[in-house]
């Protein structure tokens, strides 16, 4: 099966274009969006920890009882795991993560606000 591109956008080109751009409040309520938070923020927290103390995914992956492979995928920007996993693999990092919960209407609104402020 042939793989497909897939081209991302930073920003529309034109006011034409800005039309069909994806509005933050569409973005908002869908899973992919907040997945690739989730993940980033993952990402960022354990290369981090892993920078700073020197280790290679392997050794991290002995320090968290996950395999190499599965470290890997987080460095890659992947991680589609369960709340047990993202527990032990933030505690390993030294980190608590933190979830709250907001009304839809809350996030955009203050989104909203930032851009106006920018």
């Amino acid at each position: 099966m042939k793989k497909s591109k897939i081209q991302f956008k930073i920003a529309p080109a034109n006011e034409n274009e800005a039309n069909d751009w994806p509005s933050f409040t569409r973005l908002c309520h869908s899973k992919g969006y907040w997945l690739t938070h989730i993940q980033n923020e993952l990402f960022r927290v354990v290369s981090s920890y892993m920078e700073n103390n020197k280790l290679t995914p392997k050794q991290f992956a002995l320090k968290t009882g996950k395999n190499e492979r599965y470290i890997k995928n987080i460095l890659n920007g992947y991680f589609d795991g369960n709340i047990s996993d993202f527990l032990i693999v933030s505690l390993a990092c030294g980190k608590v993560p933190k979830i709250e919960f907001e009304d839809f209407k809350t996030v955009i609104e203050r989104r909203e606000q930032e851009s106006k402020n920018q």
